[in-house]
Parts: structure tokens; sequence; C-alpha cells
């Protein structure tokens, strides 16, 4: 339950947009009025304990290279007792013809397949102790959008199956409902709202949120921000720049210096 807690919470941080495209600055003059693309640049997500201090502060650092992600670094403080604790793991992106064909972390190695058409069809998670996922898309629409996926998980002798529905509007994924194949269980169906706002995850590679499921894509895979009634947001120059969730704080650095932490 642990690990599996975890993943979610690292996955919420770290890692995707519909379509590989940045927000835009505004124009430069001294290049004759050339719009420069503004890609998310640090995530800063803060715990504060009691005291109002804070407890955990993890800090995602993205590295762009020809307006790709090529990089995440994490950096994590655990600052409850004595000496702050600090460790860091990465996250390595490999693209073959503009597309996202590989993604290591530290724990897990994930591989993609695209179809003639360049559409991203399947996804495969190996982790280090055995544990394997697979994700399919089974169809898309005819614009282009991942219509249903399905999830496979073997950990041991323990199979999961999922099928998940996928309700699109506007380039926002507005609705999903998740069917437990296996074992059987209840449908859960979701639904998503979104504010004006592009999507701070811009520029992300599709296939790292489809191995995360319906949640992520909702996400990361929306063409803007995905907004809820607990959280509390700000924006700047048009992007989103923080949000208070609970105990939690969670900032957004660009790389045109919006919403930079002082």
């Amino acid at each position: 339950m642990k690990k599996k807690l975890w993943r979610v919470f690292v996955c919420a941080l770290a890692c995707c947009g519909m379509m590989t495209f940045a927000a835009c600055s505004e124009p430069d003059n001294s290049q004759n009025n050339v719009v420069k693309p503004v890609y998310l640049d640090k995530i800063i997500t803060e715990n504060y304990g009691q005291t109002g201090n804070p407890n955990i502060v993890i800090t995602l650092y993205n590295t762009w290279e020809q307006g790709r992600l090529v990089k995440q670094q994490q950096e994590t403080k655990i600052m409850l007792t004595g000496e702050p604790q600090t460790s860091v793991t990465s996250v390595f992106f490999s693209y073959t013809e503009g597309r996202c064909t590989e993604i290591k972390y530290e724990n897990s190695v994930l591989n993609f397949t695209y179809d003639a058409e360049g559409r991203l069809i399947s996804g495969v998670r190996h982790w280090n102790n055995g544990e394997i996922e697979t994700v399919t898309v089974k169809s898309f629409s005819p614009e282009g959008d991942i219509l249903q996926i399905e999830r496979i998980r073997v950990d041991g002798n323990i199979t999961e199956k999922f099928i998940s529905d996928l309700t699109w509007k506007d380039g926002d994924l507005v609705k999903y409902t998740i069917h437990a194949i296996e074992p059987v269980k209840k449908d859960v169906t979701v639904e998503n709202t979104f504010a004006s706002y592009p999507s701070q995850y811009m520029g992300y590679p599709l296939a790292q949120s489809l191995i995360d499921g319906p949640e992520s894509l909702a996400e990361r895979a929306s063409k803007h921000c995905r907004i809820t009634t607990d959280k509390e947001y700000f924006y700047e120059n048009g992007r989103m720049t923080m949000y208070k969730a609970g105990n939690n704080a969670i900032y957004f650095s660009y790389t045109d210096g919006t919403g930079k932490i002082k």
C-alpha cells in the first residue's frame, strides 16, 4: 500500500501535454517580433506542519532541448527532525523522430510504440522488482483523441485489468469512467473542470501520462488547467503559478521567469 501511495504522489508531481507544444510569451521586439515558446521550468511542492513551516519540500527541475522534455530531476528535502534529509532522483526521456519512445526512472523503464500515423498506441513499464504495467490504446476519435485505453498490471501472481472510457471537449479530458475487469469492481466515473488558462504541463510528452492512466491524462494531457473546488489558484501572465490544497502549496515556474520563486 505504501508503495502504491508513493507512486501516486510522485506521478502527481512529475510528469504531460496532449500535444507537444508550449505556451507563448510576449513578442520579443529585438528579434523581429518572434514569439518565444515558454515551458514549465520548475515545480515546488511544500507540505506544512502544525508550526506553519514546511516539513517536506519537493522540487522538480525540467530540462528542455529543442522544445522537448529530456530530463527531470526531483530533489526531496525532509525536515521533520534534526538536519534536513535530502534525496535526488532523475528521469530521462528518449525520442525517435520526435516521438517519446523511452523513459528511464531509477526503478523502472518505460517503452512506447506508435502507429503509421504517428499516434501513440501502447506503452509498457518494467519495474526493477519484476512488476509489469501495460497500457494499450483501443480506440481514437476522428480528431485523434484517445477514447479508450486498457491497462494491465502483473505483479507476481497478481493481475489487475482496467478499461477506461475517455470523453474529451475542446482538448480537455472532461470525463472518464474506469471499469475494473480483473478483479471485478464497481465502475468509477470522474468529471473534470478546467480553467480558461493553458495547462502548465504543455510540452510534456503524452507517453508519460498514458502509462499512469486517466487521472494523469486529465491533469497533464489536457489543453487547459484542471481545477477543483477544494483548491485556491493563482495566475500570472495568463498561466497558473500556484495553488493551495490543504497543507500543501504547489508553485510553478516557467522559462520566461513567470512564477519564479523569490
